[in-house]
């Protein structure tokens, strides 16, 4: 029954109980004062934020005086609140922990890496001193009573009849397997969980798993109490911050609800699952009330702008003309001549001094407008490339100070920012776009292409690729940062294992992560699930290439791995969202500079202590080993390579592609779902293999190849390829280009373009069954054309071989509902797709 208070500030306080009253009337609560304020980190979320107010800081402590206050004074047999406190303890749980849950399902943090937890801990830790604060703030009597702790700390202090708190979890688990009533109910709790977190939304599988666990690690203090010392707080108290009248109130409420259907319906089974909570038949367990704060924040304003304005108390007394003091009788005076004589030499002076330093302040405006002129005109005339023969320049977009292009770049959602100024400017074969303050020359067509390359010699460059500095310190050896030399020196010590020759030594491990995936994924789910590929996808090539980079012992560390994959996607994206943090010399000013530099030492320190432990654990007499990492400790004394470029290539062939190998394989999928018609034509392709087959037997399915590459043409998963520098002065198109001049292909209009590509949008396998030359140098799937090839692309393409043709074979790939594009998101330097698919088997 719901009961409405006024406390002692004249605020409104609606207490809700989560019990019915039938249970409430037979609960005797004599022996069960001790109250817990079990306060959840979402009801404070807006407070919380790291680059919080002073306003928000004195709302939280306002909210967080007022919870404890009210369950000081709250008495649970009439479900108000007492005029006096009496003298209980109140313990206060902050359930940070359980919050992990949360962050993974609405906020997409991987739970299995520990993100999740990290962002649920931070936030637990800033409520917990907001409030430690407010506890300060009390009367030393009433702060005496109040102990504030967060969700670890009640699971570690284990003084529950000395069984750990995961007994009662498994408890509730196994009774979920047992009741199909119990089931149901925890199936209402988690829809309206849903209802009121996020209305309309629609939870995956994995996600409606991780709200079921949150469920589980909630329940038994619900049904229990909590423990702590030895001591059982047996009412729980949930301070929620609502409206009266608002739709969240009303959400919060069919939570409420649900909750009280599935605690009452435990409390009347009393089966053997009650002695397994170590319940006696008669103890009804805990009881739990909503106490909802509402309009608390009314002084809030007050007390930030009393703040503010401290300082006007210290405002000096303003002078009395009419007072006894001499200048109040000097001003009384009408010898007004006799100050303005006296005033004369100090206004001359401040004229003099105002003078001079408007004059130098001029002198200082002129040389920077002169400065800024002069540059201004530099960078404009670097772009303003004229056309041979012709009185033209060529065409391009306008420069915009400071980062020319950059910034529409990065804020791109689908990639096809480029695309479309090539559209824009009439589909010109090159054109122009900055780089930042540097004009680079985009290729569109392949006759731009084959014409750069005839006049580009790649040995006459000597520098490395240069993409900013932290990119740098994170992979400045890697083999797709170096200068011509150096990368067919790395590249060919790799292909020592990744060359397609070599591949034949891993087909037994590709095969058998690949099909684990797919089971793991797709097998015994309910038909009508539907799952996000990009995501469960992640991590196959990392786990793939993991085998051919370091060996099978490497597994060893696979979650740990997965952590530095997300730190490493952390780093990348500050990295690609960053501006003034990029340029030489202002980054050195700025303090986010060197959190960063110190969060990538970190990362590269932490991923090199693997690599030690791994070669540490090698046999090095075992030649069977053969990948890239036992090779290399058994070539130390006259290896081709440093442990750092090994390292740094490790990096960025690994780590660093999960995310873009993953949208390759989805894009597929997404693809043969759209057009049934191809994906009927390749199952009856392999229909002849049956259900058991492997790369041996896909060697001759060449649809499977024109598959991929007809993906690889429609949705590129990048916007441009390396930037690389002309090697001297050159004409591309009948523009006249200067030496080191940045070059770039654009990739998405050179696989889009309708003169070589007809139908260039429709997804055609077929057209590469026949592919002209003009075809074959206007697709780059896995490089630039030349040298700088993509290290994994064989294994990708045999991953991709066996992941598309068994999944085909067992299920028919469809879409929730008809789509005329693939929508796409931004990730650091990639887009992948963001569409969901239903697996129907077969």
């Amino acid at each position: 029954m719901q009961v409405n208070q006024i406390d002692s500030d004249g605020h409104v306080v609606r207490v809700e109980p989560w019990q019915s009253n039938l249970v409430a009337a037979t609960y005797d609560c004599s022996a069960q004062a001790h109250r817990c304020l079990g306060v959840s980190p979402a009801q404070f979320r807006k407070y919380l934020g790291k680059n919080s107010t002073m306003k928000n800081d004195l709302k939280a402590e306002q909210l967080a005086r007022k919870a404890l206050e009210h369950g000081l004074f709250f008495d649970c047999n009439t479900s108000s609140l007492l005029p006096t406190a009496d003298s209980t303890e109140l313990l206060v749980l902050i359930v940070d922990t359980l919050q992990q849950f949360n962050y993974a399902i609405f906020h997409k943090k991987n739970i299995e890496t520990g993100t999740a937890l990290r962002y649920a801990l931070e936030e637990g830790n800033r409520l917990k001193a907001i409030f430690e604060r407010a506890k300060a703030q009390l009367p030393n009597k009433l702060a005496s009573k109040i102990t504030v702790i967060g969700w670890e700390d009640m699971i570690q202090d284990n003084n529950d009849n000395g069984k750990p708190y995961h007994v009662y979890v498994d408890a509730v688990k196994e009774q979920m397997n047992q009741c199909n009533k119990f089931a149901s109910n925890v199936t209402r709790v988690c829809q309206a969980f849903v209802s009121a977190r996020k209305p309309g939304a629609q939870l995956l599988a994995h996600q409606w798993a991780l709200l079921q666990l949150y469920v589980f690690h909630e329940l038994p203090v619900l049904i229990r109490g909590v423990y702590f010392k030895s001591i059982n707080y047996s009412i729980i108290l949930h301070p929620t911050i609502v409206e009266l009248e608002s739709h969240h109130s009303q959400e919060c409420g069919h939570q409420r609800d649900a909750i009280q259907v599935l605690l009452d319906c435990l409390r009347q089974s009393k089966n053997t699952w009650w002695e397994q909570m170590h319940l006696e038949s008669n103890n009804l367990g805990a009881l739990a009330f909503d106490i909802q704060l509402s309009h608390a924040l009314s002084n809030a304003d007050e007390e930030v702008k009393a703040i503010e304005h401290l300082s006007d108390a210290f405002v000096s007394p303003s002078i009395d003309a009419s007072s006894n003091s001499p200048i109040g009788n000097s001003l009384s005076r009408p010898f007004w001549l006799t100050y303005l004589v006296f005033l004369l030499p100090i206004l001359a002076n401040i004229g003099i001094w105002l003078l001079t330093t408007w004059t130098v302040f001029g002198s200082i405006v002129s040389l920077v407008i002169a400065a800024w002129l002069a540059l201004w005109h530099s960078i404009l005339q670097k772009g303003k490339w004229s056309r041979r023969g012709a009185n033209s320049i060529v065409l391009g977009t306008p420069f915009r100070f400071p980062f020319g292009d950059l910034p529409s770049m990065q804020t791109c959602q689908n990639g096809y920012y480029l695309n479309k100024i090539h559209q824009q400017l009439g589909h010109p074969k090159v054109y122009r776009i900055w780089m930042g303050p540097q004009a680079a020359l985009m290729l569109a067509h392949p006759d731009s292409v084959r014409q750069f390359w005839n006049q580009h010699n790649e040995r006459m460059i000597e520098r490395d690729v240069k993409l900013g500095w932290p990119l740098i310190m994170l992979m400045s050896q890697g083999l797709g940062f170096k200068s011509y030399a150096d990368r067919n020196r790395i590249n060919k010590y790799f292909h020592g294992s990744f060359a397609s020759a070599r591949m034949h030594l891993f087909e037994t491990h590709i095969e058998q992560t690949v099909i684990s995936y797919i089971d793991k994924i797709l097998a015994n789910k309910p038909h009508d699930t539907l799952f996000d590929m990009q995501h469960e996808l992640k991590y196959l090539a990392h786990d793939v290439g993991l085998h051919l980079f370091c060996g099978a012992h490497a597994t060893e560390y696979l979650s740990e791995l997965h952590e530095i994959v997300e730190e490493l996607e952390e780093l990348m994206s500050i990295t690609f969202d960053a501006k003034w943090l990029n340029v030489d010399g202002i980054h050195r000013l700025l303090p986010a500079s060197y959190r960063l530099r110190s969060r990538i030492s970190s990362f590269r320190a932490r991923f090199m202590t693997i690599l030690i432990k791994l070669i540490d654990h090698l046999n090095y007499d075992n030649d069977e080993n053969d990948s890239v990492l036992a090779r290399f400790v058994r070539d130390l004394n006259a290896c081709e390579i440093t442990f750092e470029e090994f390292m740094d290539t490790t990096i960025e062939g690994l780590l660093a592609p999960t995310e873009g190998s993953a949208a390759t394989f989805t894009y597929t999928l997404i693809l043969l779902a759209q057009y049934p018609h191809v994906q009927a034509k390749l199952r009856e392709s392999i229909r002849h293999l049956g259900n058991s087959f492997d790369l041996t037997h896909l060697h001759n399915v060449h649809y499977l190849d024109h598959i991929l590459v007809e993906c690889q043409r429609l949705y590129p998963i990048f916007m441009f390829n390396v930037p690389e520098l002309a090697s001297s002065d050159m004409v591309i198109d009948d523009i006249c280009l200067p030496k080191n001049t940045m070059v770039i292909l654009d990739v998405v209009s050179l696989n889009r373009n309708e003169n070589v590509w007809p139908q260039a949008l429709v997804f055609k396998p077929e057209r590469f069954e026949t592919i002209t030359e003009e075809q074959r140098k206007a697709v780059h799937a896995f490089g630039n054309g030349r040298s700088r090839r993509c290290l994994g692309e064989h294994m990708i393409k045999a991953m991709h071989k066996l992941l598309v043709a068994h999944i085909v074979q067992r299920y028919e790939i469809s879409l929730p509902e008809p789509i005329e594009t693939i929508k796409r998101k931004r990730r650091p330097f990639i887009y992948v797709p963001e569409q969901l698919l239903h697996f129907t088997p077969l």
